[in-house]
């Protein structure tokens, strides 16, 4: 008896098990790399030491996530294609007031009584979400490239049509910090709209492909590092003036440098110093030979042993 016993289980006829437990783990792993891609983002947004991680990550529907909901929340709709549907944001309204308080010079600290928020609070928080899901899609690029776009934000969760209140679908729960002040964000992402991707939850292949698309990422950031331009410039030398003489200069006239004739001139990259050279001719053209890369604070003329000559 206690053998048959041990083998009953409960089972919700009304939301039947959707996602396997392989694929609810791969969601937390995925989650885990967005939490810590959104504490950055805060801390940097927000200018105050902020915390993100994923409390928890469970299958339920969507009336269930809502009613949880006891001292009012912030919610928005979420397109998230190619994937079809949308997904719902729901944050803490004293969260969201508590960032409403930070942008406009606060220090972040909301402590007075929760209210709905006015039409310039809700574009500033519409844009903080906007970041945010901005960062999610860096956090999915190994399971799908997104294109996430903020579509409308809602006090009552009766104004929520786009999802039946039975809908079943995954919800990642994020406990957030944001100085003093501690809030609770949900994501609530709709069978429907995970469907496609269920075959790639699995998180041995969702971690081979993310470490290849990371890869793939750096080598794109390199690629284009080394194309941008930056600008050369050689110093050869500087003169104190008085401001009459300055003014009195005339084309023809010469000035005498502080640099000796033979001595080395510093190559200057973007404005810092980075070589040190001698100036010169390559035919009918003006050049620079790179000598040697020294520390340049007391650097001599001959760089001392170190002779990397490069033209």
């Amino acid at each position: 008896m206690s053998q048959e016993a041990s083998r009953i289980r409960s089972f919700d006829f009304r939301l039947p098990d959707k996602f396997s437990k392989e694929q609810l783990r791969t969601l937390q792993v995925l989650h885990d790399h967005v939490a810590r891609r959104w504490a950055s983002h805060c801390a940097a947004t927000f200018r105050l030491p902020s915390q993100v991680a994923v409390a928890r990550v469970e299958q339920a529907a969507c009336d269930e996530i809502l009613r949880r909901d006891k001292g009012g929340s912030l919610l928005a709709l979420m397109a998230m294609p190619p994937l079809r549907g949308e997904a719902v944001f729901m944050m803490d309204i004293g969260l969201a007031l508590a960032i409403i308080d930070r942008l406009f010079g606060g220090p972040g600290s909301w402590e007075g009584p929760h209210r709905g928020l006015t039409d310039v609070e809700r574009v500033a928080v519409t844009r903080i979400l906007q970041g945010l899901a901005n960062v999610l899609a860096g956090g999915w690029t190994g399971l799908v490239e997104l294109d996430p776009r903020v579509e409308r934000t809602e006090d009552n969760p009766l104004f929520v049509q786009s999802l039946a209140g039975s809908e079943a679908g995954a919800a990642v729960t994020f406990q957030v910090s944001l100085g003093s002040k501690e809030g609770k964000l949900c994501l609530f992402l709709p069978y429907f709209m995970l469907e496609p991707l269920l075959p790639r939850l699995n998180t041995q292949a969702w971690a081979d492909r993310y470490r290849q698309g990371s890869q793939g990422g750096t080598e794109q950031v390199n690629h284009r590092l080394r194309q941008a331009p930056v600008t050369l410039s050689v110093v050869l030398g500087q003169v104190t003036l008085a401001m009459r003489r300055a003014l009195s200069l005339s084309p023809g006239d010469v000035l005498r440098l502080n640099s000796p004739v033979d001595g080395l001139l510093p190559l200057m990259i973007e404005g810092k110093p980075l070589f040190l050279g001698q100036a010169g001719r390559c035919g009918p053209r003006l050049a620079f030979r790179i000598v040697c890369r020294p520390g340049l604070e007391g650097a001599s003329d001959g760089c001392g042993a170190e002779q990397d000559a490069a033209e």
